[in-house]
């Protein structure tokens, strides 16, 4: 399925004007339309997507797996009750949006799931239990995607963070207080060792910003 950026923009059309900024500016400095190609088509089943914010990922899965149903949670009620009034308004039945953290939220067996730069809001430690925490929810076989960004070529990097800052301290449009980041190869370290096959892929070619995406394949 085609990734349509213009449909997705516009279940946001009668929202605040700060939200449609927020979310249009995602769209265009976000890789989404390569992000896609490593979506599996499921014909049935569970996806989540932890840290769904506004709902703009759960809602391209809700059509892109009009047979699965997508779970979103994320830890801010105010944007959990946005997506959900746009859910209800569009009539979508696929979704359910909840409020909830990431390393402790409850629910059904999943065959995909994504965390989509979230991570680097949590302490290492906190890191590490939510990807643990998946790993014991996911299906043999199951897809995870876990999107963060490099810490390389550093230019990148420093204006991925200046951005940041501007959103997490400044503006406060995202939760957080400090930005952990891990190294490349620690992510696939630590990945690994919670029981998935990981392949990584640079998603930044023409962006600004380093976009990197571990594609990890949950083993028996």
């Amino acid at each position: 399925m085609a990734f349509n950026k213009q449909e997705i923009l516009e279940l946001y059309r009668n929202e605040p004007w700060r939200t449609r900024m927020h979310v249009m500016g995602r769209m265009r400095l976000f890789p989404f339309e390569h992000l896609v190609e490593h979506v599996p088509e499921i014909s049935h089943g569970a996806m989540l997507d932890l840290g769904c914010g506004h709902g703009l990922w759960p809602f391209f899965l809700s059509k892109h797996c009009p047979d699965a149903h997508i779970y979103g949670i994320d830890p801010d009620d105010s944007k959990i009750r946005l997506a959900e009034e746009i859910r209800q308004s569009n009539g979508i039945e696929n979704i359910t949006f909840m409020t909830e953290k990431a390393e402790v939220a409850d629910f059904s067996e999943c065959s995909f799931a994504s965390i989509i730069d979230v991570l680097y809001l949590m302490t290492f430690d906190q890191q590490e239990a939510v990807l643990r925490h998946l790993s014991e929810k996911l299906d043999s076989g199951a897809t995870l995607l876990v999107k963060v960004m490099s810490q390389t070529p550093r230019w990148k990097f420093l204006w991925n963070w200046f951005e940041e800052w501007l959103a997490v301290r400044a503006m406060k449009i995202t939760f957080g207080q400090r930005f952990y980041f891990r190294p490349e190869q620690e992510w696939v370290t630590l990945i690994e060792s919670l029981g998935f096959r990981v392949t990584k892929y640079r998603l930044d070619q023409g962006y600004l910003h380093p976009h990197l995406l571990f594609v990890a394949i949950k083993q028996d």
